[in-house]
């Protein structure tokens, strides 16, 4: 019985170009080791030898439906990380959520109604990566470090607002 290894998976999928050609996790794991694969176990070892050739630079796409291929296109690799982004955009802001909202109640800290006293939904964001000159990331981190009631996020949306306002972007 073959190993389910990088090797195997990686020639497999070259054998499996195009979306219309996508497999499964399983199907790779059964068209590899001849075997009916387990599920959890095969499909994590699956996944994690699929993240090793994508960071070897292998153009491995997937879809959440159709499974694994080999992109021969520009846009089959872009809706992969249109994909892999969303999973992480999702996974900060569960992050974010632990941090500002669980964090908090789990260690004791107060939190003051405001207006009523039924919770308020989260507002909407919408997440943005910023690049920012170090100095000024420095300056933002000392001014949050002295605020405990203040975190990035206020700081720069509390900066952004008051721009706008300034420029009278804000109408």
């Amino acid at each position: 019985m073959p190993p389910v290894d990088l090797d195997s998976v990686r020639d497999l999928l070259f054998a499996h170009q195009g979306a219309s050609n996508a497999l499964k996790a399983a199907e790779i794991c059964e068209l590899i080791s001849n075997r009916r694969c387990r599920y959890g176990t095969d499909d994590r070892n699956i996944r994690e030898i699929v993240v090793q050739l994508r960071l070897e630079g292998y153009p491995i796409a997937s879809h959440s439906s159709w499974g694994y291929y080999w992109a021969v296109t520009p846009e089959e690799l872009a809706a992969t990380r249109k994909l892999l982004r969303g999973r992480s955009f999702h996974g900060l802001k569960v992050d974010k959520a632990i941090a500002q909202r669980a964090m908090p109640d789990l260690v004791g800290q107060l939190r003051l109604p405001v207006g009523s006293s039924a919770p308020m939904p989260p507002a909407e964001v919408v997440p943005i990566i910023l690049e920012i000159p170090k100095d000024l990331r420095d300056r933002l981190r000392r001014f949050v470090d002295s605020r405990p009631e203040w975190d990035t996020e206020r700081a720069v949306t509390a900066a952004i607002s008051l721009f706008l306002t300034q420029q009278g972007g804000c109408r």
